[in-house]
């Protein structure tokens, strides 16, 4: 007891939200005045773990702090809380159905309406008279009723670029299935409380994927053209992200715990950690990415540039590799070259997305062999080299790989979607800078990217509300080179 009241005391907002998950998870005394505490806590991560315990046991006079937290100024919080009030079922539709028509924010509306939805969903429709859960009121049956689809969809023509985030997002999932069996056989089998954290991890990975999946099929119709219902697009996409952050934050805690009860395994088991952590880190900045595309204010992608040590970015990318050949033939080297500076002004979300669409086709398509990353200076600019020795590329097809969906479906590798190259080509538009292509098929392919020179502040990318012609954005950025 003393010990979880110091950690919520904490500075730190990690100490403070692991607090919170053991009193969900643990018989702590106290545990649920200390959870309604962290309710009102300054930081987001600890408040969404507020939520999400009290979805764990949940009680229907917790009702009000959870519809409070539907107005929370954070869409993680505001979910976690609409997931735990459909714990609670047909009771709450009412007091739900309140917020949707007379709240007082449009973000609260829009999430009680996600919650009445996932609320029907579970109840199959509008119960029938007589049933176990039919003895409703006719309000919450009326709400049943009208729920509708809701918002609309602001920006159509950025399909490609949310099918391009949620192709990222996908690629981010191949830490856990990687980093998971790992970790499993580093920890001995008496850790029963880690092996189960381990098949929880399992299980969110697997909903993630199917909730990436669903919103890929789901927006089809928009690619091709056959369908113009924007209503029904923001639908989609706001479901997406309901659903998908509630097996995203499972996957959070999941790690926390796992980093509390794992101290003593040495440090290969704290690498693991740090891998999937990162991995999670990176799908939430993904999941800000695509709202700001399906529901953003304005239409501008914001680029966010800092000072970056090299070695520190390099690190990075070799933790990145090295996790997505583990257990394979295949030689992972990441070199920093002596001709590289300290450090250099990028958007690092942004390079890190380019970098790890590179690294995952280079791992997915080497078999054996070898993958190797040279980070290099070349004058003012950045050049980043990923080659490998895998299929390579006929040279017919080479540009068309930069199209999304141009790939050959039979030459793709498990369920992709042919899109990561088209992210990389579409990116370093966005940032002024260049990618060199060079392949030969079963010997491998080069891919080096060129990042310009960059003040803080002093670059504007090519934003804006007009979308170029994919060629052009094609011919811009890509130069082919002969192998």
């Amino acid at each position: 007891m003393e010990r979880v009241a110091e950690r919520l005391a904490s500075d730190d907002p990690a100490e403070r939200r692991a607090a919170v998950v053991l009193c969900a998870m643990r018989d702590v005394p106290g545990a649920r005045e200390m959870i309604l505490g962290a309710v009102r806590d300054p930081d987001p991560g600890v408040r969404q773990g507020a939520a999400w315990a009290l979805g764990q046991r949940p009680k229907t006079e917790d009702t009000s702090k959870l519809l409070a937290l539907l107005d929370d100024p954070s869409f993680e919080v505001r979910s976690t809380a609409g997931w735990s009030l459909v714990a609670l079922g047909p009771a709450v539709l009412e007091s739900v159905g309140s917020v949707w028509h007379d709240g007082s924010g449009t973000e609260a509306r829009e999430m009680a309406l996600l919650v009445l939805r996932r609320i029907t969903d579970a109840l199959g429709g509008l119960p029938a008279e007589g049933s176990d859960v039919g003895a409703l009121s006719e309000t919450a049956r009326a709400l049943i009723r009208e729920v509708s689809p809701m918002g609309r969809w602001n920006q159509p023509t950025l399909v490609g670029a949310i099918r391009g985030i949620a192709h990222d997002m996908n690629n981010n999932l191949l830490t856990f299935r990687t980093c998971v069996p790992y970790f499993r056989e580093l920890i001995a089998p008496t850790h029963t409380g880690i092996l189960r954290a381990l098949d929880s991890m399992e299980l969110a990975d697997r909903a993630m994927e199917r909730h990436i999946r669903r919103l890929i099929q789901s927006l089809g119709p928009f690619i091709d053209g056959s369908s113009r219902d924007s209503r029904q697009a923001a639908q989609w996409v706001a479901g997406f992200l309901h659903d998908f952050n509630n097996a995203m934050l499972s996957a959070r805690i999941c790690v926390d715990w796992l980093r509390d009860e794992s101290r003593a395994d040495g440090p290969e088991a704290a690498q693991e950690i740090d891998a999937i952590s990162h991995a999670i880190d990176t799908l939430e900045a993904l999941t800000r990415e695509l709202r700001m595309h399906a529901f953003g204010r304005n239409d501008r992608v914001g680029l966010h540039p800092t000072t970056t040590p090299l070695k520190a970015f390099a690190e990075r990318i070799r933790r990145r590799l090295r996790t997505l050949v583990l257990a394979r033939p295949i030689e992972a080297t990441v070199t920093l070259d002596p001709s590289a500076p300290e450090d250099f002004t990028m958007d690092v979300m942004l390079c890190e997305r380019i970098m790890d669409n590179l690294l995952t086709n280079a791992a997915k398509y080497t078999d054996r062999g070898r993958v190797e990353v040279v980070i290099a200076g070349v004058g003012e600019e950045l050049r980043v080299t990923v080659s490998d020795t895998g299929r390579g590329i006929e040279s017919g097809s080479l540009r068309g790989v930069f199209t999304p969906g141009g790939s050959d479906p039979e030459t793709r590798v498990g369920e992709g979607y042919g899109v990561g190259l088209s992210v990389v080509v579409d990116l370093l538009d966005l940032l002024g800078g260049h990618l060199d292509v060079s392949s030969e098929v079963s010997v491998g392919t080069a891919f080096s990217v060129t990042l310009p020179s960059w003040t803080v502040g002093a670059h504007s990318g090519r934003v804006g509300s007009t979308v170029p012609a994919r060629q052009d954005v094609i011919d811009r950025v890509v130069r082919l080179r002969s192998a």
